[in-house]
Formats: C-alpha cells, sequence, structure tokens
C-alpha cells in the first residue's frame, strides 16, 4: 500500500473503559462442607488482596474468551462506516455500494471476511492495522462495484479465505 493510501486510511479508534471485578459465586454448602468447628479469619494485606484479584480477574477472561475491546471496538467502527457508505471515502467516494452488499449476502461475508482475515492484533490485543484491514475491504467492494478497477496488490488467497 502506498503512503497516502496508508494514511488516507481511517485508523480504529481505541476506547479505555475500565472493567470492574466480578464477584464468584459462592460454592453451594453441602453435609460435607459444613463445618462444625470456627473457620479461623485473618486479615489479608493490600497487596494479598490486589494479587488475589488480578489472578481471579486474567481466570475470568481466560475462560470467557471474549474478543479483546481494541478489537471489538474496530469491528463496531467498520460496521458504522460499512453501513453509513462512508468506508474509505478515498475509494469509495460516489459508489453506493450497500445495496451490491445486501443484494445476495455473499457479497457482505467476503468482505466481512477480508476485514476480518487482514486484521492483526498484537499480544496485548490491540490491533495494529485497522486501516489496512478497512482498505482491502474497500477493495473488494470497489471491484465489485466497478469491473474496471483493478486491486492493487492482487488479493492473496488468504485474505479471501472464508473462515
Amino acid at each position: 500500500m502506498s503512503t497516502s493510501k496508508a494514511s488516507s486510511a481511517r485508523s480504529c479508534h481505541q476506547l479505555a473503559i475500565g472493567r470492574g471485578l466480578q464477584g464468584q459465586p459462592k460454592p453451594r454448602q453441602t453435609a460435607e462442607t459444613k463445618s462444625a468447628e470456627p473457620v479461623a479469619c485473618r486479615r489479608s494485606t493490600i497487596r494479598e488482596l490486589t494479587v488475589m484479584a488480578a489472578t481471579v480477574s486474567v481466570q475470568q477472561d481466560q475462560r470467557v474468551g471474549q474478543l479483546p475491546e481494541d478489537v471489538r471496538s474496530c469491528y463496531r467502527f467498520f460496521a458504522f462506516y460499512l453501513a453509513n457508505g462512508t468506508l474509505c471515502l478515498d475509494l469509495l467516494d460516489g459508489i453506493d455500494y450497500r445495496p451490491a452488499l445486501m443484494q445476495f449476502g455473499s457479497t457482505l461475508e467476503q468482505v466481512m471476511a477480508i476485514f476480518s482475515n487482514v486484521l492483526d492484533v498484537d499480544e496485548h490485543g490491540r490491533v495494529t492495522n485497522a486501516g489496512d484491514a478497512e482498505w482491502r475491504a474497500a477493495q473488494y467492494i470497489r471491484r465489485y462495484c466497478d469491473r474496471g478497477y483493478t486491486v492493487e496488490p492482487p488479493f492473496e488467497d488468504w485474505e479471501l479465505e472464508l473462515p
């Protein structure tokens, strides 16, 4: 992608919303777990509580398997631009592509697959190339609506793969 195209492609907005700790449900007591003897309690230090809360938070995140917030935000913006007719205006300005995407559904499916396949996420869950993913999806739309348009560089198989 040339420098002018890269700079003109929109980048994904990053949202910073704090996550609160969610309490774990208490295990149900059975006859085996009830104890007649009182349980000794001790006060935990702030450091111990912080470590325990971080451990619970990490365990919950791994168990839920939710997409990172930055990725979800990118999909939300991509869907908004796509539905609003404002995706990559440098490339698609003047082309009303929305009816073409909705006519059969498979075109929209391919556009979403391209966006998903090109989107790159680092080890911290942050998107590193939202503009590139949007641009490649927009190139597919342009080619679909304008058969005279040549996609540069041509799509590779992995970009077009339907997961």
